[in-house]
C-alpha cells in the first residue's frame, strides 16, 4: 500500500485529519470571500469596539457632507473658477476631518486586519506571512473539520467536511455600515 506522506491537520487523537494543502487553499478562499463582503470585512476590522464604530461612521457622515455639499456646487448658477475654488475650500476644510475619524476608526482595530481596509483582498492575503494569516483566521473565522460520512477512498478534498463561519457578527443599531 503507497502510503501518502503529504503535510496534513489533524486532531491530537487521530480522529480527523486533513490534507494540509487543500484546507489551506479552501481557507485562504473564504478569507478573500469574507473580505470582500463590506459589512463582515468592516466588523472585523473595527470589531465591537463602539469608538471605532462611531469614527468610521462620522467618516462615513463627513464623506456624504463633502459630496452633497460639492453637488450642490455644481448646480449652483457661479462662474467655474468661482466652483472650483468653493470646491477646493470645501475639500480643505473636510478632508482633514475624514482622515482624522478614519485615523481614530483603524487605530482601534486590529493592524492586519486593518491592511485589507483599502485594498485587493487577495493581494493582501499573499502578503501576509504564516503568522499574519493564522492572525486573520482566528480573529475572523472558527474553521471546523468535520467527520466524514463516508469513507473516501481516493482522499479527494471534500468541502462539505469542513465548516466555516465568521467569528463577528455586527448587531446593526445603526447605519454606520451602509455605504454608498
Amino acid at each position: 500500500m503507497k502510503s501518502d506522506l503529504r503535510p496534513r491537520y489533524r486532531c491530537p487523537d487521530s480522529h480527523v485529519k486533513r490534507a494540509a494543502d487543500e484546507l489551506d487553499r479552501y481557507v485562504e478562499s473564504a478569507v478573500v470571500e469574507f473580505f470582500s463582503d463590506h459589512v463582515r470585512a468592516a466588523a472585523a476590522m473595527y470589531g465591537d469596539d463602539k469608538a471605532a464604530r462611531e469614527a468610521a461612521e462620522l467618516a462615513r457622515e463627513l464623506r456624504q457632507q463633502l459630496d452633497a455639499e460639492i453637488l450642490e456646487l455644481t448646480n449652483a448658477n457661479i462662474s467655474a473658477s468661482t466652483r472650483a475654488r468653493m470646491a477646493e475650500q470645501m475639500e480643505q476644510s473636510l478632508q482633514p476631518k475624514i482622515e482624522a475619524a478614519e485615523a481614530r476608526a483603524r487605530q482601534v482595530g486590529n493592524p492586519v486586519l486593518q491592511k485589507f481596509a483599502d485594498g485587493d483582498t487577495k493581494a493582501v492575503w499573499d502578503s501576509l506571512d504564516i503568522l499574519d494569516r493564522r492572525e486573520v483566521v482566528r480573529e475572523c473565522l472558527k474553521v471546523t473539520i468535520l467527520r466524514v460520512k463516508v469513507r473516501n477512498p481516493r482522499r479527494v478534498f471534500d468541502p462539505d467536511t469542513v465548516e466555516i463561519v465568521p467569528k463577528k457578527i455586527i448587531s446593526i443599531e445603526s447605519d454606520w455600515w451602509k455605504t454608498d
